[in-house]
Formats: structure tokens, C-alpha cells, sequence
């Protein structure tokens, strides 16, 4: 053990920041931190591709912004010198992550907390500790308004990643190679997690669908790899009622959110004093909603979606939302 869970302040929780090559979304990432002024920072870079002289600048550019963090805090860099992809270097991260601590936040570069998400984890992570079951702390709600229960938070089955805080005892659960896949899918065992059919068959599909990372290895994405991991030891994630990390990553520039963020990409909004509920259990119908409205994408969504990453690509897209607003259609 590296020490037991004792949090006075907000502050005390350790936080992970893993960047690339994006510096105006880590320059609105510190302006975030900065409001809170975490004491401990681990910051992990993945490297520039290869033969990619603007990569290198931007991935440059990127780690410089790191000492601009100006509060008096412990910085622990780890910066590769080759790319990684963005799997492994997302479980390399966590992995040294927790190598150093029992519990933190992680943030990618395009996750803008509020400065209630580390109040929120901060107390979170301390009251469920020792409870198993629990396995994480989502910053990011998706219901729109609608309010789950009578708390200032409910549980899902669901791996909401766009700003989250866990325990090292619960990431030890991640399985690089997924060795027990094959037999979750032979033995049906999604059954046991989800009643609709459509979640089942949406999650199998992902689960063999792995594809080609940097090094040539068939492999799932980091975040498939820990989802299956929450949803095979039927591992719970703490939802806040209200959204407390705002995704600002979309774009031609991102990894896997290229798009408008249309139905993703939510304001954040202030937590106020947090009310537990009475009892550890699955909203299902905040988990129904959340399937319904995140993976179950009709053909007008997908269409939808790959047009704005086209009009992202050729650079017209802010010219058409000026016209839009001009006539008051946006």
C-alpha cells in the first residue's frame, strides 16, 4: 500500500493530465486547474508521429505549457519520445499514475472541470474507499436536466470517461489483453448485465472490434478495455446530477470525438451541497436514457456527425455558423 486515503482539502487529490498535441485545449485545462490549485500534478505526453514536422511543434508547444502551472504544486512529468497511440499511452499513464497514488483524477487535454468536480471527487473518493463495488467517479452527466432520484448523485453501469477519478484497487481490475473476453462472449455472460437486446449487441460488437494501434498490434481502445472491465465485475460509477466536466475536443484534430459534439459536449454547472442517496443501486432508467441518447445512433446522427467533420476538415464550418446566426437560425 502506498498510504491510506486522508483528504483535508479539495486540493489534496492527485491529478492526471495526459496530453498530446493540442496546446489551446491544455491552455484552457490549467486555466480550469487553476482555480483550484491541486497540490499534486502527474502530467503524461504522448510523442509526435513520425515524420510529422507540426506534430513535433505542437507536441513542443504542448509540454512548454506545463510550466505555466504557477501555484505551488509537485509536477511529476512522463513524456515519450515516440508515439504511443492513444490507448497505450492512456494505460501507461494511469498505470505510472498509480504506481505513485491509491486514488486520483484523470483528465485528457480536452476535459475542462468545474471547480465543484474536485470537491465532488474529493468526497466521493473518501466515502466509498472501502466499498468494492464501487469502482469510479464520473465528472460528466449526459441526462439533459433530468434528475435521478433524490441525491446529488446515482450509480450506473455505465464507464463515463471524460473527466473521472477512481481508486487504485479498482483500475487493477483494467485488463491489457483481455484474456477473459472470449469467454465472457462464448458464455453470453452480457446477458447477465444488460436485459435490452440493442445494449447487448452494442457492446458484443465493440468487444470484437478491436483495430490496429501504432506499434501493429490488434488491440480494443483503452476506454472499450475499461468498460468491459467495470461491466464483467459488475463494477458501479458514481453520476453526478448535474455536469461537471465540460468535453471541448471536437474537431478533424481529435482522436475518436470528430464531430460537432451535438449531444455530447455539455456546459458545466455548479454541484451545490451534496446529498448521498439512501441506497448503492443502478439507475436503470438513467442508464436507458444514457444508451438511448450516446450509442444508439440512428442514420441522421451518423450522417450528421460526418458532415461536420467534413466542414471541420475543409475550415468552412465557422463561416456557416455566422451565416446561421446572422438570420438567427443558431
Amino acid at each position: 500500500m502506498l498510504g491510506k486515503i486522508n483528504l483535508k482539502n479539495e486540493n489534496d487529490v492527485p491529478v492526471l493530465l495526459i496530453i498530446f498535441n493540442r496546446p489551446e485545449k491544455v491552455k484552457n485545462l490549467i486555466q480550469a486547474l487553476r482555480k483550484v490549485k491541486p497540490k499534486k500534478i502527474f502530467v503524461a505526453a504522448d510523442g509526435a508521429r513520425d515524420n510529422n514536422l507540426e506534430d513535433l511543434d505542437k507536441c513542443n508547444e504542448t509540454r512548454e505549457l506545463i510550466n505555466s502551472i504557477d501555484w505551488d504544486c509537485e509536477i511529476k512529468r512522463k513524456f515519450s519520445d515516440k508515439n504511443l497511440g492513444l490507448s497505450l499511452r492512456m494505460e501507461t499513464a494511469i498505470d505510472w499514475f498509480f504506481e505513485n497514488n491509491e486514488y486520483g483524477i484523470i483528465f485528457e487535454d480536452d476535459c475542462i472541470p468545474h471547480p465543484d468536480f474536485f470537491r465532488f471527487s474529493y468526497e466521493m473518493l473518501e466515502k466509498y474507499k472501502n466499498n468494492k463495488n464501487v469502482m469510479m467517479v464520473s465528472g460528466t452527466n449526459y441526462q439533459k436536466g433530468i434528475k435521478r432520484g433524490d441525491a446529488s448523485y446515482y450509480f450506473s453501469k455505465y464507464a463515463t470517461i471524460w473527466g473521472w477519478a477512481t481508486w487504485k484497487r479498482a483500475w487493477e481490475f483494467y485488463n491489457k489483453g483481455t484474456t477473459t473476453l472470449p469467454d465472457f462472449i462464448k458464455q453470453n455472460k452480457i446477458t447477465e448485465i444488460f436485459d435490452n437486446k440493442k445494449e447487448q449487441d452494442f457492446w458484443i460488437n465493440n468487444f470484437k472490434n478491436p483495430y490496429i494501434d501504432p506499434n501493429g498490434k490488434e488491440r480494443l481502445t483503452w476506454a472499450t478495455t475499461w468498460a468491459y472491465s467495470l461491466l464483467k465485475n459488475k463494477g458501479l460509477t458514481i453520476v453526478p446530477n448535474v455536469n461537471l466536466v465540460q468535453n471541448i475536443g471536437y474537431g478533424y484534430d481529435s482522436t475518436h470525438t470528430r464531430g460537432s459534439g451535438r449531444g455530447w459536449s455539455f456546459k458545466t454547472e455548479k454541484l451545490g451541497e451534496i446529498e448521498h442517496p439512501k441506497k448503492i443501486e443502478v439507475s436503470n432508467e438513467a442508464d436507458a436514457y444514457y444508451f438511448k441518447t450516446q450509442h444508439y445512433k440512428t442514420v441522421w446522427d451518423k450522417f450528421y456527425n460526418d458532415l461536420n467533420v467534413f466542414l471541420d476538415f475543409i475550415k468552412v464550418k465557422p463561416l456557416l455558423i455566422k451565416i446561421l446566426q446572422k438570420f438567427g437560425l443558431r
